[in-house]
């Protein structure tokens, strides 16, 4: 996991972090980076999730005067609610402070998080499928055959492929509309809950399509 850990990856306020072993992981960190480091939930709790108290204890060290630090936040499962409570701090942290969300998959961190902080994995990426659209240049017909394409996935298969879709907005949109782009992303968390509670793909993506087609 060497290469991993580099000093570079911790440009910015933070990253994402998807493992399959959160103690290594921050061994490997804390064995690798010359940096104060701090875990939350704190270790002593023995806690598998992170807790909206444990957000009022990243809070209050965040704003603690110190040297450079990170805040390793690690979690089975990340509450939408302790998410979005994260969500400012992560977007404008206090001086010095760094982020590294450990998380076993990226579906576990909401597309808002995700926009703002850079995702690696310790094994190989899982690849994304290619989508079959120009999401810069959605025209009715494009969009009728995109709809095709997608209406008879499985949930997972369709998840994945929103994923692709995200991760594509996101590229080729994120910085051209900044106003415009947190409504697109709720619509993005909403989708994946949709999808997780088998909604049609094809009503998911058409809703998307049609908001993208309309921006």
């Amino acid at each position: 996991m060497g290469d991993f850990f580099s000093a570079e990856k911790l440009y910015g306020n933070g990253f994402i972090l998807i493992s399959a072993n959160f103690d290594a992981s921050i061994e490997g960190l804390s064995s690798t980076l010359n940096i104060q480091i701090q875990i939350f939930p704190k270790p002593y709790k023995g806690q598998k999730d992170l807790l909206v108290e444990d957000v009022e204890d990243i809070m209050e060290a965040a704003y603690l005067t110190g040297d450079e630090r990170l805040f390793i936040l690690r979690s089975d499962n990340y509450s939408s609610v302790v998410q979005n409570r994260l969500l400012k701090l992560l977007e404008e942290p206090p001086v010095g402070v760094k982020f590294c969300i450990l998380a076993s998959s990226k579906s576990a961190i909401l597309p808002t998080i995700r926009s703002r902080l850079p995702s690696f994995y310790e094994s190989k990426k899982r690849e994304l499928p290619q989508i079959g659209i120009d999401l810069k240049k959605i025209t009715p017909q494009s969009m009728f055959e995109e709809l095709k394409r997608v209406e008879k996935l499985e949930r997972e298969d369709a998840k994945n492929y929103l994923f692709a879709m995200l991760d594509e907005y996101i590229k080729y949109r994120m910085f051209e509309e900044p106003t415009r782009n947190t409504a697109v992303l709720e619509l993005f968390e909403r989708s994946f809950r949709l999808l997780s509670l088998n909604t049609s793909p094809k009503i998911v993506f058409a809703t998307i399509l049609s908001e993208l087609a309309r921006r």
